[in-house]
């Protein structure tokens, strides 16, 4: 009996170091979890299209939009800052600087958090590499992500593959070849910037 309780404390020790040591890879793959059942874990990401709102937002739409107490006294604080601006042609322009700045913040931290593993992988290969991979090195990496992860990719193609990278911008296809876009490479940046350059599954 007294082995058995070596044992248990053994397992049990390495089981919390496991833990604390990989806690925030842990933390992302329980957030892509889809179900739970008798076949086992099945994850995914969030990697629907989303549709765009092409007609735009009017002015009276725009503050509509529900704001918290905290966005509230941010946005007095920019009110206040504004009069440091000689013009209202200086503020427009210095306030849609920072309205882009802050969206592309907003898209890469969504896409840092959905992406794949694979796709990652694949990205920073095209970014490494001297010219655009043939469409057949990106079909050699689907087919392996398909075996290394088939719950997640079992029933998808190389184009189901590819499409959110596409969908995203980071990527250009033309039926040979795949490249970055100017916007996959500050996005590989940004992830760098961000210290978020860490392994997906996926």
């Amino acid at each position: 009996m007294e082995w058995q309780s070596v044992t248990a404390f053994c397992v049990l020790a390495f089981f919390i170091v496991f833990i604390l040591t990989f806690k925030d890879n842990v933390g992302r793959l329980i957030d892509r979890i889809k179900s739970v059942s008798q076949a086992g874990i099945s994850f995914t990401g969030s990697q629907e299209p989303r549709e765009e709102n092409s007609t735009g937002w009017s002015f009276s739409e725009v503050m509509a939009q529900p704001i918290t107490a905290t966005e509230l006294s941010r946005e007095n604080l920019i009110k206040s800052r504004l009069d440091d601006f000689k013009t209202d042609e200086e503020r427009i322009t210095a306030l849609t600087r920072s309205l882009a700045v802050t969206r592309i913040a907003h898209e890469f931290s969504e896409i840092a958090n959905n992406i794949f593993g694979t796709q990652l992988n694949l990205l920073n290969h095209i970014s490494s590499a001297p010219d655009a991979v043939s469409m057949r090195y990106a079909n050699a990496q689907f087919e392996d992500a398909k075996t290394k992860f088939p719950e997640l990719h079992e029933n998808r193609n190389t184009e189901g593959w590819l499409a959110y990278l596409r969908h995203n911008e980071l990527i250009i296809t033309d039926g040979e070849r795949v490249d970055l876009t100017q916007h996959g490479k500050d996005f590989l940046k940004y992830l760098i910037d961000t210290r978020k350059n860490y392994f997906r599954y996926g």
